[in-house]
């Protein structure tokens, strides 16, 4: 929860700073999706709704790109989650799958902690670069800093010193989300409409003063 001065929402919603808000107001139609954001509220019902558009989304790019549809839709996910969870779940892993066929000449695997129950979605040694990839189902702020601790949380973890940490997204997360990212030295890839990645990195300065934190030192 968090705090902000009534005046906030009284600007957002068309109203003078000093708007004296009744004790019970509704807020207008037109005025609600620009609260939400702004405000960083994240109705459990809309996140799922977002989440199944870009299921379908995904899904359709994974099928344009001639894969078998079987082979999109035959996902299973563990049974000790609700709805919701394995909405989750299967977005990111449908997430992954299209970047790893996008990326072919790439060779990835998982990077997985024993005793920790850590699992990064993507490990990647390519000469000198060792990269860690988190997925997330949609990019709210919140899937933003789910990203972004986990990241930090596998990089110690590297087999080899970790030198590229990436969240990657079905969209291009908000300013102030992307802010986060670089801030703390981490890429951000994000899929586009035509089924492309682009990848928006954190500066070569920052990445290099976050490298002893991420490692540990």
């Amino acid at each position: 929860m968090v705090e902000r001065p009534k005046s906030d929402l009284a600007v957002l919603c068309g109203y003078a700073p000093n708007y004296d808000f009744p004790g019970q107001r509704f807020l207008r139609g037109s005025d609600v999706d620009k609260v939400m954001v702004e405000f960083g509220i994240e109705p459990a019902l809309l996140q799922e709704r977002a989440e199944e558009a870009t299921e379908e989304r995904i899904g359709r790019l994974m099928t344009s790109r001639v894969t078998p549809v079987e082979k999109f839709t035959t996902r299973t996910v563990p049974r000790t989650t609700n709805a919701s969870e394995s909405l989750t779940q299967r977005v990111e892993a449908v997430l992954v799958e299209l970047y790893q066929r996008v990326l072919s000449t790439e060779k990835f695997s998982a990077l997985r902690v024993d005793g920790l129950a850590l699992r990064a979605d993507l490990y990647r040694e390519a000469g000198d670069e060792v990269e860690i990839i988190e997925a997330k189902s949609s990019a709210t702020h919140r899937k933003v800093r789910e990203a972004v601790a986990q990241l930090l949380d596998y990089a110690v973890y590297s087999p080899r010193p970790v030198t590229t940490l990436t969240a990657l997204f079905p969209e291009l997360p908000g300013e102030h989300s992307l802010d986060l990212l670089h801030r703390v030295g981490i890429d951000c890839v994000s899929l586009a409409d035509d089924g492309s990645f682009a990848r928006l990195p954190a500066s070569p300065a920052q990445r290099r003063r976050m490298l002893p934190v991420w490692r540990g030192c």
